[in-house]
């Protein structure tokens, strides 16, 4: 990617899809099951470029982020076209993960930037007039070179907002908190000794918020991944226990969504295969998919009890195909998304009050190039 690093975890899916991608806007397409692709642009001199988070504060106010060969960028939608935002860029080389949004004029985006030492975390905010690079502190390591990245960012309000990642110097998981005035390291479980690594966060309220990820333990002559679910209860953050999927498989969960506290989702991949759990206020269960076939799971958000989304890759073929399924309160049922004739991903999606509906990626292209997806569904 841009820096030289480890890739690990939520990382290592990201970098699998951006290694694939070109830099043509992508063209408008016919709907499918609901969904239309939207026109977007990307970076101009660029052999690839994804999109890796979207969050909305009104129908013509949405943001998305993602990144080119070594730069990020932002593009937004005003209700009418979606255009392409520069962002603060710091290093020899940045990466965006994800995006928040409380207001017009005050949204959060988060990842990692990089030079010669390594990589640290980078935070940038939009005050309604620009992108500019918000200090994030850096936690302690007896290591010369920093790895260091934050994957996921939530905001409540405008004194609230929560970011997490992972220092993979220490192993350990990375949570910060906004408080309206700088954002500080807050203490979190670490139930593994070796990698752990939070890649999703979402907020309820004040006193409860949910974050999930992975932690690394031993298995067989090597390593297996297991997931992490952490709540914060205004006070401290805990680990919260889940389902064991099976004996043997491995499990990263991507992202989480919360619309009451009786009323989690999170999302991953158990062995190549979607996950999705749910929280109804006293322990997370398993809840199965609507496909069983080679799947994973990244991005999931909720319009309330009965009614979710979760979006991914449903392919196993090396040129991947978007994924979308809709949880209807009973089960989960897959609905058709466009891909585009090269193939593509979907890493992150949003929801309007209205229930529209959008979510974005990269499509591939021929030549291991890829451009920006973008794709809306109106009926919710």
């Amino acid at each position: 990617m841009k820096v030289s690093r480890p890739i690990r975890g939520a990382v290592l899916a990201a970098a699998c899809a951006a290694a694939l991608l070109l830099l043509a806007a992508a063209p408008a397409a016919a709907a499918s099951g609901g969904w239309t692709a939207v026109t977007s642009p990307s970076p101009a001199n660029n052999s690839f470029s994804a999109l890796t988070g979207v969050a909305a504060a009104a129908g013509n106010d949405i943001w998305a982020v993602g990144n080119g060969d070594t730069l990020s960028f932002a593009e937004h939608w005003n209700g009418k076209v979606w255009s392409l935002v520069t962002t603060a860029h710091t290093g020899t080389g940045d990466h965006l993960n994800s995006v928040a949004v409380a207001s017009a004029s005050d949204a959060w985006a988060v990842g990692w930037s990089g030079d010669n030492n390594g990589v640290r975390p980078l935070i940038e905010h939009w005050n309604g007039t620009a992108w500019s690079v918000v200090p994030s502190p850096a936690p302690g390591s007896t290591s010369p070179f920093s790895d260091v990245i934050l994957n996921s960012v939530a905001v409540a309000s405008a004194t609230d907002a929560w970011a997490v990642g992972s220092d993979f110097n220490d192993r350990t998981v990375l949570i910060e908190h906004w408080d309206g005035t700088a954002w500080s390291q807050v203490a979190a479980p670490n139930p593994s000794t070796h990698d752990n690594e939070l890649n999703g966060i979402a907020i309820v309220s004040a006193t409860d918020a949910w974050a999930v990820g992975s932690a690394a333990f031993a298995a067989g002559d090597g390593f297996c991944n297991r997931a992490l679910t952490e709540h914060w209860n205004g006070s401290q953050w805990t680990e919260v226990a889940t389902p064991k999927v099976d004996a043997i498989s491995c499990v990263v969960l991507h992202g989480v969504a919360a619309s009451a506290s009786g009323d989690v989702w999170a999302v991953g991949t158990a062995a190549l295969q979607a996950l999705t759990e749910h929280f109804d206020g006293s322990k997370w269960r398993v809840v199965p998919s609507a496909t069983t076939g080679t799947t994973v799971l990244y991005g999931v958000t909720s319009l309330g009890t009965g009614d979710a989304w979760a979006v991914g890759d449903g392919s196993a073929a090396s040129s991947g195909s978007t994924f979308t399924e809709q949880w209807n309160g009973g089960s989960w049922k897959a609905v058709p998304s466009p891909t585009g004739t090269g193939g593509g991903f979907l890493r992150a999606v949003t929801a309007l009050p209205d229930s529209t509906l959008w979510t974005v990626g990269d499509q591939r292209q021929p030549g291991f190039g890829g451009t920006t997806l973008v794709l809306n569904n109106a009926a919710g």
